[in-house]
């Protein structure tokens, strides 16, 4: 084969991979019309309505409109929330005493670091406008880091940087 085919076969091969690359590379960053982690619960419902205005063009009678059905439906939902919230928490408590009853005083301490964690990020989720029950943003922020506690010290030695 002569020295201009390779070139032209090898051109071709490179342009092909980054065409793929570039492909994949989209659709893995696009976040599937997912929100994006730091959102709030207003910021994700806008973005919902968004998408479903644009997916089904809707005019601004229809879109008001929906938005009342929305706001209504989060109003009823909210309510019955709030009704039996009490319960969820009574269940929750006998849940967490029948686990540590069955648990030894190694994994009682380990079991209350890890419960108190998860509270504590299920507080913040209700300041951020989430329900007691509901999913916020997945995952630790940022991107699934492991929490601080079970991280060793930066590797420059000082102190964590505060989004850890």
């Amino acid at each position: 084969m002569s020295r201009e085919a390779k070139i032209i076969v090898n051109t071709v091969v490179l342009l092909l991979l980054g065409i793929a690359i570039g492909v994949t590379l989209t659709k893995w960053n696009s976040h599937h019309g997912r929100p994006w982690m730091g959102m709030d619960r207003d910021d994700r419902k806008d973005m919902f309505l968004e998408r479903f205005r644009d997916q089904f063009d809707l005019t601004t009678e229809q879109e008001t409109k929906i938005k009342e059905i929305f706001e209504h439906q989060r109003e009823k939902l909210e309510q019955l929330r709030n009704d039996i919230q009490p319960q969820f928490e009574d269940i929750r408590k006998e849940a967490r005493e029948q686990i540590r009853s069955l648990l030894n005083e190694g994994q009682r301490k380990q079991f209350d670091r890890v419960h108190s964690r998860l509270e504590k990020r299920r507080q913040e989720m209700i300041k951020r406008g989430f329900g007691p029950d509901e999913v916020g943003p997945v995952g630790p922020p940022p991107f699934g880091r492991p929490p601080p506690d079970r991280m060793g010290p930066p590797p420059h030695g000082g102190p964590p940087p505060e989004h850890w």
